[in-house]
């Protein structure tokens, strides 16, 4: 169990909000893998309920981009893979020859998909 989040869920709970710090302390420990399913359970709703500061997103923010993995765009490989595109749904996007994406509905039987691999 994390001592941060367990101190975090404890101002939480008292309807304190979190520095900029503790949220990044937190944030920290979950990213870690240091906090229970439970833990991060409770502090999320308890956030939820009373709504996030400022501070306390910024604080999660800090402590993901901390931990964030470049990747070298040299060596990331693209695959194009075709599948069929779903002419009722409004959600999908039509990928033209050149790769732009357009968000209006594609025409019954186009194809698209991109896949990074």
């Amino acid at each position: 169990m994390s001592d941060h989040v367990r101190a975090a869920l404890a101002t939480i709970v008292d309807g304190g909000s979190l520095t900029l710090e503790d949220a990044r302390l937190a944030m920290g420990a979950v990213m870690d893998g240091e906090a229970t399913a439970a833990q991060l359970a409770a502090m999320l709703m308890g956030l939820r309920m009373r709504g996030e500061t400022v501070d306390e997103l910024a604080g999660f923010a800090s402590a993901m981009r901390e931990r964030v993995v470049r990747v070298d765009r040299r060596h990331l490989q693209l695959q194009l893979t075709l599948r069929p595109v779903d002419p009722e749904s409004s959600t999908d996007a039509d990928l033209d020859a050149v790769g732009h994406a357009d968000a209006t509905d594609p025409p019954a039987g186009r194809f698209h998909s991109l896949q990074a691999l």
